[in-house]
């Protein structure tokens, strides 16, 4: 098994960031539309796959890009309305 520090870790790499993103969402919702904040979260894996490009040279495949693709359409015709 593992020892007591490395589930430590574990366990603060799993709550750390489940609070600070349910904070944040929340905060956000109280002074921005629910609506734009749900959709304002779609956006994370598309910068997540930025991200992985920019800091660790993965280039996204072909369903990767078209996911994205599909996933910013979607949300300009949910924003527009």
């Amino acid at each position: 098994g593992y020892s007591l520090t490395v589930y430590g870790y574990i366990l603060l790499t799993a709550l750390v960031p489940q609070l600070i993103g349910h904070t944040s969402f929340n905060w956000a919702v109280r002074w921005i539309s629910p609506t734009i904040v749900s959709l304002v979260i779609l956006f994370e894996p598309v910068l997540a796959s930025l991200l992985g490009f920019v800091l660790f040279k993965e280039i996204p495949d072909a369903a990767v890009l078209l996911g994205a693709l599909v996933l910013l359409l979607g949300v300009a015709i949910a924003a527009k309305g």
